[in-house]
């Protein structure tokens, strides 16, 4: 899958608790629990489904991007001075405004965060999706939920929704605990806590200083987007292996924790690996490391003048910026898709329209996607704010969009094919609207490993081509198929990795949820002459139960997983686990944290959940798809080694 957070020194789990004195300072307690040191990452025992990380936050008074984007630093009155909820006022008359940390609760826009509850007394142990269907079954209508430390911070829709879940949730006894729940505060909003904090607002009135201060804005954007362009590659692949290396150590931790019965084989694979449970091979360099991205989306949006301009944020928005740079010196650009940046950069600025600002809500112009193949295909997709435009008039620029790139100044740009959608999500991203095509495919065709591919707009597929075929030979060749084989390839995208060993077995079964991925799957394995695959479009989770069931009696079943970043849904790992044809199982992970706890079900001890025979892991390796960032692919073998696991058990 496609990169994502890369892996850091693991965090210690602190307790911390805020005081508040008399004279209104705040102080932290700060407890470290000893005890945890060696259990990061996985709380839960075996009957616990652990919190879902994406429902996590790092801390509860800060919002998400798509719930916080101000209005503005200020607000007109009628007589057209300027006020602010907090605001000094010198001798002279001069006003110096601060930033309103809660400017945007107080605006016409709706925010779930001025309806949010605070839910303590819960148990030390215990798993999200199991609260959430609790509170399903109460009938409570919950928007967001984030689970900090030992609290829930629920939020709600309305103050009668809120009112209810108070009244339901106060003295509700749930795993042996009374729960109780009050009003909570809206969280801060990064941009103007960061912004308070810079202009000397902060708990200790400095203000803080930046580590790229004295840093051109080419650098800070390349610190940005490509953090470690500084670094030779061979040493960025040193890196990348020695940060998989420390993950396996720490998955080792957990084997032995949770895993005691396996004590005696984790003790041996420890002397033979050193602390770590199998063999880690060298990791796969990419074959190209410069202009190798296939797909980028480019934010629009003020540069660091106030201008319009299509590129990079220079930070995020809870680290207090907006401002958006270039792409001319980004490594992994190819220059077709540069071509295509600045060709269409040229057509917002001479339009009647400006770059959305997510601060203000002001602006039109979203994000730029663009996806390329080796085969010079250029697909561009544009997400435009219609504020309150007709649909005439967006039709209107919709029309002048397609004669800028078929006949005038942006047709010698290479874009082949261009697609449009209006959307009016606060989050940039997170539109599933289809998009509406303006000229050319409504996909891409791209070339890999002598098969081609069918790629369209929402579809997966590898961002680098070349180390995609690294990673695939990889895959392919640990799967060690033959005739009679049976390859379960779940979470298939456009049906890369099954079509790439279909010849070779018996028969492929795909499962992926996108629907244009998966009618991409079919047509790519027309296109390729494959003929022993079939293709199942739902959600992993819901299906995986009955086509394990179909696989009863066959021998030799091999299942591929290469999961989104927070890794399998745990009833998914439960049916792979017991289902007792599958005797080999290829794990890619995008995201080795998310995929901790999959990995260690695929090892616990036989249970009522888990029936099936454990796997083992055999060997792993980090494929690098991410030149210039901290991220690589992970591949694990797993086996159910009877002999071998037998042996070491005590």
């Amino acid at each position: 899958m496609e990169e994502k957070n890369d892996v850091k020194n693991e965090p210690l789990d602190l307790k911390v608790e805020h005081k508040e004195h008399e004279n209104g300072s705040v102080g932290l307690n700060i407890t470290i629990d000893k005890e945890q040191c060696d259990n990061i990452g996985n709380k839960e025992k075996e009957k616990v489904e652990p919190h879902e990380t994406e429902e996590k936050t790092e801390n509860p008074d800060t919002v998400t991007e798509d719930e916080n984007k101000t209005e503005s630093t200020e607000t007109l009155i009628e007589d057209g001075d300027k006020t602010k909820s907090s605001e000094t006022v010198a001798e002279d008359g001069d006003k110096t405004v601060e930033p309103d940390e809660y400017l945007y609760t107080k605006r016409d826009e709706f925010t779930s965060e001025i309806f949010k509850i605070q839910i303590q007394n819960l148990p030390k142990r215990f798993g999200f999706a199991e609260l959430k269907k609790k509170f399903i079954q109460l009938e409570m209508k919950p928007v967001k939920m984030k689970v900090w430390k030992d609290i829930c911070f629920v939020t709600y829709r309305c103050e009668e929704d809120r009112t209810d879940a108070l009244k339901k949730i106060n003295g509700l006894k749930w795993r042996g605990c009374e729960l109780t729940a009050t009003p909570a505060r809206p969280a801060a909003d990064p941009l103007m806590r960061k912004r308070k904090q810079e202009e000397g607002g902060g708990y200790d009135n400095k203000k803080i200083k930046h580590d790229d201060d004295n840093l051109s804005p080419v650098e800070r954007l390349k610190n940005s987007v490509t953090p470690l362009w500084k670094i030779p590659y061979e040493e960025q692949l040193k890196s990348k292996e020695e940060e998989m290396r420390g993950f396996l150590r720490r998955y080792h931790r957990q084997l032995e924790k949770n895993c005691p019965d396996l004590r005696k084989w984790l003790s041996d694979k420890r002397k033979e690996f050193g602390a770590i449970p199998c063999e880690l091979q060298s990791i796969k360099p990419s074959p190209v490391i410069d202009g190798y991205r296939n797909k980028c989306e480019f934010t629009i949006g003020p540069d660091l003048e106030g201008n319009s301009i299509v590129g990079f944020r220079y930070g995020t928005y809870a680290q207090g910026t907006i401002c958006v740079g270039s792409p001319d010196d980004i490594n992994f650009l190819p220059d077709m898709m540069k071509t295509a940046v600045k060709r269409f950069q040229s057509y917002i600025l001479s339009s009647s329209y400006t770059a959305y600002n997510p601060e203000t809500h002001v602006g039109n112009w979203r994000q730029l996607t663009v996806r390329i193949s080796r085969l010079a295909h250029c697909m561009i997709m544009i997400d435009f704010h219609p504020q309150n435009l007709s649909q005439d008039t967006v039709d209107c620029e919709m029309q002048k969009i397609k004669e800028y790139f078929t006949s005038g100044d942006g047709k010698d740009c290479g874009v082949t094919s261009c697609l449009f959608r209006t959307t009016t999500d606060k989050m940039t991203g997170s539109c599933t609207e289809p998009y509406k095509l303006l000229f050319g495919d409504n996909h891409i065709t791209e070339s890999l490993s002598d098969m081609k591919f069918q790629i369209s707009p929402s579809a997966f597929f590898q961002v680098n081509t070349s180390a995609a075929e690294v990673l695939y030979k990889t895959v392919s060749d640990w799967c060690t198929v033959s005739q009679d084989s049976i390859v379960l390839d779940v979470c298939c995208g456009t049906g890369t990795i099954g079509l790439s060993v279909a010849k070779n077995v018996n028969k492929v079964i795909g499962i992926e949820m996108c629907s244009q991925a998966i009618d991409d799957a079919k047509i790519n394995a027309t296109l390729n002459s494959v003929t022993n695959v079939t293709y199942h479009c739902a959600k992993a989770e819901d299906v995986m139960k009955d086509i394990t069931k179909s696989l009863y009696g066959s021998t030799n079943v091999v299942a591929i997983v290469d999961p989104p970043r927070g890794g399998l849904h745990s009833s998914v790992l439960v049916a792979i686990r017991n289902c007792r044809s599958i005797n080999k199982l290829v794990y890619v992970s995008c995201n080795v944290n998310g995929a901790l706890n999959n990995l260690i079900d695929l090892v616990r001890p036989t249970s009522k959940r888990l029936k099936g025979e454990r796997f083992y892991p055999i060997k792993a390796v980090p494929v690098d798809l991410f030149p210039y960032t901290n991220h690589c692919e992970l591949v694990v073998l797993f086996e159910r080694n009877q002999t071998n696991g037998t042996a070491g058990e005590t």
